[in-house]
């Protein structure tokens, strides 16, 4: 039976190595500049951004990301981008290329006492899944981008979540051109319902040429945060707060376009 595993890898044999492979590569895992780190890195990138006539929002999402991995395509890409990526070890290429192999071919582990072996994508928790995961969707981008008839504006990536303008005409022909990269890697889309979407935590409202942001929380959101008297550390508490204020300074929060309208007129005014 197919699982979506989601595991501790620590203290496992190749956790190390996965490790400092992941250290190696990380450098060059955005290259192109398609992610963003969190929601205040996507408002600032979408705030002075101009929407065409005829374009409108869309959300893609890619289906089971970490067990769709292709590994073979990961090599290719990592065998594509040697001469960027010997710019960061001292490795070999072959050595490199061998190591890498050995820790996506290892990826192990136990449910009611039972070992299993994923035989292809990368587990959820290994050291090295999030960088082969970055380096393999923007491949990805990249190559579909290059095949398109025509202009996404403003693509933006966070893991597995695409955001992007496109011809309101051409939504059809732009999903089917994501999903025809590869058999493993399949899509959704979501579009925008009254000018507005939701993405990550944010709320998106396009008015006129211009998109603004709010603050979003999804309908099953249970409005708890981390209890002050829970046994996490003081650091992880202070964290959790700081970021909550940050939130609320850089994102307006609302949870409906009439919000969002509302705080744009006022803006405007």
């Amino acid at each position: 039976m197919p699982l979506r595993q989601i595991v501790s890898c620590i203290k496992s044999p190749t956790y190390k190595l996965s490790k400092f492979i992941n250290e190696i590569l990380t450098p060059i895992a955005n290259k192109e500049g398609y992610s963003v780190k969190n929601s205040y890195e996507f408002v600032e990138r979408i705030r002075n951004t101009e929407v065409p006539p005829g374009y409108i929002m869309i959300s893609l999402d890619i289906v089971a990301l970490f067990p769709n991995i292709p590994r073979a395509l990961a090599l290719e890409i990592v065998i594509e981008q040697w001469n960027q990526i010997e710019n960061h070890t001292s490795i070999g290429k072959e050595l490199f290329l061998s190591m890498l192999k050995h820790c996506l071919d290892h990826s192990r582990f136990v449910y009611k006492d039972q070992c299993y072996i994923e035989l292809d994508g990368m587990p959820m928790g290994g050291p090295l899944s999030p960088v082969i995961a970055e380096l393999v969707t923007n491949h990805a981008l990249t190559k579909i981008i290059a095949s398109l008839d025509v202009e996404l504006i403003c693509l933006t990536k966070y893991v597995d979540d695409i955001f992007c303008l496109v011809p309101e005409n051409s939504v059809d022909y732009v999903l089917n051109k994501f999903n025809a990269f590869h058999p493993k890697l399949q899509f959704t889309v979501e579009l925008e319902k009254d000018g507005s979407i939701a993405y990550l935590d944010t709320y998106i409202t396009r008015q006129e040429t211009k998109m603004w942001s709010m603050w979003y929380k999804k309908p099953i959101a249970s409005d708890r945060m981390l209890n002050y008297h829970s046994n996490h550390t003081l650091q992880q508490k202070i964290a959790t707060a700081i970021g909550f204020i940050k939130r609320n300074e850089w994102i307006p929060y609302g949870t409906n376009q009439h919000t969002v309208a509302q705080t744009w007129h006022a803006t405007q005014h």
